[in-house]
């Protein structure tokens, strides 16, 4: 919160950043237990078509806003990427990209999620 403020900028020790990188490897790496080789190979094709439609629409996105603010585009696509915060800010962390400034955006998107989709589903099913 300090770093996010302004009041302190600063980086992380070497060794309690590569702990962090190790740990969340771990983390993410146990979401695949119990997967077999063969249906992920099976899920690749869609898995990759998936991430080239995020990318391109991320893109689109990041792109005018980082011409039109003094944000560098990748640190924008990377706070604008759907998908795990924590891996984001680690990825903008490890590049020298602000970790607050990508993990806040998630964080302002999980909240907008969490608040619009009730609305929205409670609008979209009709009582009969």
């Amino acid at each position: 919160m300090v770093s996010i403020s302004g009041f302190e900028a600063g980086r992380l020790p070497t060794g309690l950043q590569t702990s962090i990188f190790i740990l969340t490897g771990a983390m993410v790496g146990t979401r695949f237990s119990g997967s077999s080789l063969r249906s992920m190979a099976k899920l690749l094709p869609v898995s990759c078509f998936s991430v080239a439609l995020t990318l391109f629409a991320t893109s689109a996105i990041a792109f005018p806003i980082s011409m039109a603010i003094d944000v560098p585009f990748t640190q924008l696509l990377l706070a604008y990427a759907p998908g795990g915060a924590e891996v984001m800010a680690l990825i903008a962390l490890a590049v020298g990209h602000d970790a607050g400034f990508v993990g806040i955006h998630h964080l302002a998107r999980l909240m907008f999620m969490a608040i619009s989709f009730p609305l929205l589903l409670r609008l979209m099913v009709t009582d009969e």
